[in-house]
């Protein structure tokens, strides 16, 4: 959400102001866009990356031919949105009395078939992981696994 990214923006920001160096992996162009400097790490992803592709400023690596990064940046690349979102699958996983982090014993549904963002991952796996990690044994709780 564009008010929780300009929050870490800003938080960022005042750990800066305060003298500490802070080191952000990101892919977001507006994070990109406010740094004070960037690396471009390149040319691909996993095997086919590590290179240093660019450094400098956001200005300096917009539009470099070389960096991937700097195409999307001026906008030579961009992500194109569908016209049409893919639909959920009709299937729904359910977390039944989340007790993770700040989740105090909520139920909650996710529907299948889609990339869902929640801008909570921590929390999130806090209460999903322990039931994907026991799929494979059938219905039940934590508890009622032993775990």
């Amino acid at each position: 959400h564009p008010r929780d990214n300009k929050k870490l923006l800003d938080t960022l920001r005042e750990l800066r102001d305060l003298g500490n160096t802070v080191l952000v992996v990101e892919h977001d162009e507006e994070t990109i866009e406010h740094a004070d400097y960037v690396i471009d790490l390149g040319p691909l992803a996993g095997t086919h990356g590590g290179e240093v592709i660019a450094t400098g400023e956001p200005k300096e690596i917009a539009c470099n031919a070389e960096s991937m990064t700097g195409k999307y940046l001026c906008g030579e690349l961009a992500i194109d949105i569908p016209d049409v979102r893919r639909l959920p699958n009709g299937q729904r996983i359910k977390v039944k009395g989340a007790r993770a982090h700040n989740l105090k014993n909520i139920d909650v549904e996710f529907p299948l078939g889609l990339l869902i963002d929640t801008r909570r991952r921590n929390t999130l796996s806090g209460a999903l992981q322990p039931r994907l990690h026991y799929a494979d044994r059938g219905v039940g709780t934590r508890q009622d696994r032993g775990a």
